[in-house]
């Protein structure tokens, strides 16, 4: 398989300026409701999205396969992918927090593609261009004829990395309406595999947990680079410990916690989340304990400890392929921190009070030594 790398869109035309794809109707359009999904053999579907407003976006969510309505992009997890006019922007990188990411795939066949590929992902960048536009992973998806100032969709497809994990293909179809409407989006996307392992997002792997493979990670205490600020970590007093709700949406950062303020730090941590991956230091030590009464359990056990943090999390999630929903198995963990004390957890929901994905929410409580 031959991936692109995505470079920055450069400018058609002599004068510098962006391309000239207006239609000869300057006034826009309404979004509207604005979408239409034709289902096809093969299980993908085609639709038609109305982005014609010069001032909207059009947001959708793959996992619903409808516009959602978000009056803060940056932080609210519902979409995956925005439309406005030919733009096409990700809820990643600095279009939003929802970890989207994006692999461009060129000489394959997409109806045959059924899993997704593990090399190079990426995300919206900042402008670097200096045109006040930011470098939208996406923004190669056309051809541009400077005579008929024409898109059509560039001999390409895309595999997008949704804010719940899911992998999708996607192909541009038509950037034109029938009656020849520029702003009208149409493509192509089906749900696929995820890839086994870790995928390649240029500069560090992340993990792909399940699904598609192993959820443990790779990552060394040298190697976790935790998010900076205290606001991805809300700890509430439930009366007999503590629940805490984190921020995980980040694909490139870790929100690390220490169990003994609740908070959120950037070292000395006890835990750490990045999306569904969980992260212990390797001087700590932990044990699952299946079938155990977390309200009753008030010493640590003598026996059953491992040192193999990768794996310790591993499963903690069972995972539907047809929902995409994430729920916790009913397991309690403990664990000894790199300070000889002992805690236990339990995970209770990867979605918030809101649903909102990427929030892991655990309950937890300090409990005597064996």
């Amino acid at each position: 398989m031959k991936l692109l790398k995505i470079t920055p869109l450069l400018c058609l035309i002599a004068a510098g300026c962006a391309p000239s794809i207006e239609d000869t109707d300057t006034n826009g359009g309404d979004t509207g409701d604005g979408i239409d999904n034709v289902q096809n053999k093969g299980g993908t579907t085609t639709t038609s999205i109305n982005a014609t407003s010069y001032e909207e976006w059009v947001y959708m969510d793959f996992e619903s396969g409808e516009i959602v309505d978000v009056s803060s992009p940056k932080t609210d997890n519902s979409w995956d992918i925005s439309f406005q006019r030919f733009n096409a922007k990700l809820n990643g990188g600095v279009s939003g927090d929802g970890g989207v990411l994006v692999a461009v795939v060129e000489g394959e066949d997409f109806d045959a593609l059924t899993t997704a590929p593990s090399e190079t992902y990426v995300s919206d960048r900042a402008d670097e261009d200096d045109d006040g536009v930011p470098e939208y992973a996406m923004g190669g998806w056309y051809d541009y004829d400077s005579e008929t100032h024409v898109l059509t969709p560039a001999d390409l497809f895309y595999v997008i990395r949704t804010v719940e994990g899911a992998y999708v293909k996607f192909q541009h179809e038509a950037y034109y309406d029938d009656a020849g409407t520029s702003g009208h989006m149409k493509f192509t996307w089906g749900f696929i595999e995820a890839p086994g392992g870790t995928i390649d997002t240029g500069d560090d792997s992340v993990d792909t947990g399940e699904p598609g493979g192993d959820t443990g990670d790779d990552t060394t205490d040298p190697g976790v680079d935790c998010a900076s600020g205290t606001s991805k970590v809300t700890t509430t007093d439930d009366g007999d410990g503590y629940i805490s709700v984190l921020n995980s949406a980040s694909s490139s950062e870790w929100t690390c916690m220490s169990l003994v303020t609740g908070q959120q730090v950037q070292k000395d941590l006890d835990i750490a989340w990045q999306q569904w991956s969980v992260y212990i230091p390797s001087t700590a030590k932990g044990a699952v304990l299946e079938g155990e009464d977390y309200d009753a359990l008030t010493t640590a056990p003598s026996s059953g400890w491992s040192t193999d943090n990768d794996s310790l999390f591993s499963d903690w999630y069972d995972y539907d392929y047809a929902t995409h929903v994430l729920t916790p198995q009913d397991e309690v963990y403990v664990l000894m921190d790199t300070r000889g004390d002992y805690w236990k957890l339990q995970i209770t929901s990867y979605y918030d009070e809101n649903d909102t994905v990427h929030r892991p929410t655990f309950r937890w409580a300090a409990i005597a030594a064996p």
